[in-house]
């Protein structure tokens, strides 16, 4: 803007003029570097809420693999119910589990199905240090 006060030398009635448009240049400035810093936390609190989404999912999956580590065979319910998990998403993950077999399915004396850790899942918990 400083070509316009350049400009405005020039104009009678100049001066007042001038001193708007330093005023009005003043608050531009101190505008964008309002602008600057806002941009600037903005984009901290987004690295802020990636990091904690990530702490989420990771102490989520810390709690189911915990979970039947610190029982013998817990029923499918029992860990839904553990975790306060919608009981699909509970089955997805213990068939996750099962598929990637740290988990095994045990049969119940009724239609309930139990799940306890098999070798490779108690070794993925113990090198992982969520067994003590």
């Amino acid at each position: 803007m400083g070509w316009i006060v350049d400009l405005l030398s020039e104009v009678p009635l100049s001066a007042v003029l001038r001193e708007k448009v330093s005023q009005l240049e003043s608050k531009y400035t101190a505008l964008e570097a309002e602008n600057k810093i806002l941009k600037s936390e903005n984009g901290d609190l987004r690295l802020k809420l990636d990091d904690a989404r990530r702490e989420i999912e990771r102490l989520k999956k810390q709690a189911e693999e915990t979970l039947i580590a610190a029982h013998s065979a817990l029923e499918s319910e029992q860990i839904r119910a553990s975790l306060g998990q919608h009981p699909e998403t509970t089955k997805f993950h213990l068939d996750e589990l099962r598929k990637a077999h740290l988990i095994e399915i045990i049969a119940g004396t009724g239609l309930e199905t139990y799940w306890r850790l098999q070798h490779e899942g108690r070794r993925y918990l113990v090198q992982h240090g969520l067994l003590k």
